[in-house]
């Protein structure tokens, strides 16, 4: 019979204190990854007999193994007619580690890449430490102060294997397009790492000193209004420019495309076209701010209100 060490899935849900114990064993990681190694998306049997499992793992004790076996199923292995399998929970908690993101963690930068300030045409350098990508000009203050320091044009966090397994420059736009994705999906009120519900802060510089390229001494950035979305679950966040933010409309991909622009959002291109949109701030309270999208001398106008939602589109 496949399963020997118990007849259920112990579906039980444990604490995640308990979930965290449930790992600090390296029999029981060497169960996650021989189950890993046969599992293929989409396929329907990924399951491995008790007796093919137990020759997959480096151990010797039967009734140990299944011990820890019988630990594993129900959190994060499910038995079946078939044998074992990883449930998701466990296909995620192996993903983390195949990812990077629990086991490496490489540095590199900062190096030049193949791009121009789009606020004043020089040079722009990127580094990458504890999985947070930054692209910073060499010449002047950036669009954000962070961490003490200016010149940051942009911030990603991206796994290393997004970074591991391309040329830097390639890894550059990667960690651009992934990070633009996770902000279309927080902004669609789902956090695209657990699923759960986003909590939306509009920040406002109302003394903003958009008047010049330097960053504005008030705030210590060159926008006057940036968004911090945060998952109410697993405590994902971001804090893009709202001028980034609503280059995501369908209002804007049509005004592009109609003035011959083939305009994907998730992109370098959209960092740059941020910095062309004009900022009002209209209304305190309520919040209510205006965002104005050139393109030659047509514009198009967005009014947001402080939970990112669309009033009204005009040009």
């Amino acid at each position: 019979m496949p399963r020997s060490p118990s007849e259920g899935d112990g579906g039980d849900a444990v604490s995640p204190d308990e979930a965290f114990a449930l790992l600090g064993n390296d029999t029981r990681v060497g169960i996650l990854r021989a189950l890993w190694n046969e599992f293929e998306s989409g396929k329907g049997d990924n399951a491995l007999q008790y007796s093919e499992l137990f020759a997959r793992v480096d151990i010797e004790d039967s009734g140990n193994f299944s011990y820890h076996l019988e630990k594993l199923t129900g959190p994060f292995v499910r038995g079946t007619d078939e044998g074992y399998e990883l449930k998701q929970t466990g296909i995620n908690v192996v993903r983390a580690v195949v990812a990077g993101t629990v086991v490496d963690d490489p540095e590199f930068g900062p190096v030049p890449v193949d791009i121009d300030c789009p606020i004043c045409e020089a040079s722009v350098e990127v580094a990458y430490t504890d999985e947070l990508l930054t692209a910073a000009c060499t010449a002047c203050e950036g669009a954000l102060r962070w961490n003490g320091e200016s010149g940051f044009l942009f911030l990603g966090l991206v796994p290393p294997a997004g970074i591991e397994q391309r040329p830097i420059d390639e890894a550059f736009r990667t960690t651009v397009t992934h990070t633009f994705h996770e902000i279309a999906a927080l902004t669609d009120d789902v956090c695209p790492h657990c699923a759960g519900s986003v909590e939306v802060t509009f920040e406002v510089c109302p003394n903003h000193d958009s008047g010049t390229r330097s960053l504005c001494t008030a705030c210590d950035r060159s926008h006057m209004a940036e968004v911090w979305l945060v998952c109410k679950t697993c405590k994902r966040s971001t804090f893009p420019p709202v001028s980034g933010v609503v280059l995501d409309h369908p209002s804007v991909t049509t005004f592009y495309y109609r003035h011959g622009i083939e305009y994907r959002f998730a992109s370098w291109e959209t960092v740059v076209r941020s910095f062309d949109v004009r900022e009002e701030l209209l209304s305190e309270d309520p919040l209510e701010m205006r965002f104005t999208i050139p393109v030659g001398d047509d514009t198009l106008r967005i009014t947001l209100d402080d939970g990112l939602n669309v009033i009204d589109v005009s040009q």
